[in-house]
């Protein structure tokens, strides 16, 4: 029997020590290239503990992000400094070479102050800039300066009754006729206007005290008879004094609710023009937010808004004439200001 038959387990610890050995060599080996590769060496404690360079400026990167890197428009010589565009120049008219300074020479535009061009970023080099419109909502910048209001927005801009023309008068000519009055007070009733319409409440079915009249027509539940008063009166043509009968009739119509009419009972053909009435209506155009081409038709003594789609009714047409017509507007109190336009005209302000 060989040695290594009766010594085999001394053989197998042996050649597993070795195998044992080698894996350790092996580890060792590839360790130390690992860390020629890397330079993996302990450099010390603290902020410096790695071998990748420039780690000493992490804290320092970790500061700066803290701080607020937020950019603010510097100041020079009290104007703000833009460092993203041209800064516009303007030569004086009458001196070649000399700029003008904004903020410190007279006004380009008088009464206008430099101010005002700089504040709202408006254009002042041209000739017109005054009456120039950059917000296209109807007022110039001269307007828009005069009220305070900002010519960049076409939401602010002054009062709208500045642009409220008067272009003409719409109205209906029309004349109530009193019949003679009967004993229990009743009274027939004829009505006519320039439309060529026509009502009659005649004899057989004279209009009472107290009723609304007439049935139909034109003139449908318009009037109400109160009744009749007497009074004296001197009639110039035969210098005699006179007994003189009139009716009392009470408009019901919307915009003329409580308008009170005496007329003579009977009032003949040849008389009635003395007591010719008026429904009128005034055509408008606001020649502001874009509405310069569109009319309006608003009844005397009614309410409107500006823009006439607008929500808030503040306006008050008060009466209307074929040359003028006057509105109410309310004013800072609240309080209505009335003010007159003409004809084809704006209101002066």
């Amino acid at each position: 029997m060989s040695w290594f038959s009766n010594n085999y387990h001394k053989a197998l610890l042996a050649g597993a020590a070795v195998v044992t050995l080698g894996l350790l060599y092996f580890g060792w080996s590839q360790m130390q290239s690992s860390g020629d590769e890397f330079s993996a060496k302990p450099m010390g404690a603290g902020k410096v503990n790695t071998a990748v360079a420039g780690a000493e400026r992490i804290a320092v990167a970790g500061q700066s992000m803290a701080l607020d890197h937020g950019w603010k428009q510097g100041e020079f010589d009290g104007r703000h400094v833009n460092l993203f565009t041209g800064i516009p120049l303007f030569i004086k008219r009458n001196t070649e070479g000399q700029a003008i300074d904004l903020l410190k020479d007279s006004p380009v535009h008088s009464p206008i102050p430099n101010s005002f061009w700089l504040d709202y970023g408006v254009d002042p080099g041209f000739a017109d800039s005054p009456l120039r419109d950059d917000d296209n909502d109807g007022f110039s910048n001269l307007e828009e300066w005069r009220d305070e209001t900002d010519p960049t927005d076409a939401d602010d801009h002054p009062l709208l009754i500045k642009k409220l023309m008067f272009v003409r008068d719409e109205s209906v000519a029309w004349v109530l006729r009193p019949g003679f009055i009967g004993q229990d007070g009743s009274i027939p009733m004829k009505y006519s206007d320039g439309r060529g319409f026509k009502n009659n409440a005649g004899a057989g079915s004279p209009v009472k005290p107290g009723e609304v009249f007439f049935a139909n027509g034109a003139a449908q539940g318009r009037f109400k008879l109160i009744g009749h008063a007497e009074r004296k009166e001197m009639n110039k043509a035969i210098n005699v004094e006179e007994t003189i009968i009139y009716a009392r009739i009470e408009d019901m119509k919307d915009n003329k609710s409580g308008n009170i009419y005496e007329i003579p009972a009977p009032l003949s053909v040849a008389k009635q023009n003395a007591f010719i009435q008026h429904d009128r209506s005034a055509v408008l155009v606001l020649q502001a937010l874009g509405k310069a081409g569109k009319e309006i038709v608003i009844k005397e003594n009614t309410r409107f808004a500006l823009p006439a789609d607008a929500d808030k009714k503040q306006y008050l047409l008060k009466s209307v004439s074929p040359d003028k017509i006057v509105v109410e507007y309310p004013g800072p109190d609240g309080n209505p200001i009335p003010v007159e336009i003409l004809k084809g005209s704006l209101p002066r302000l």
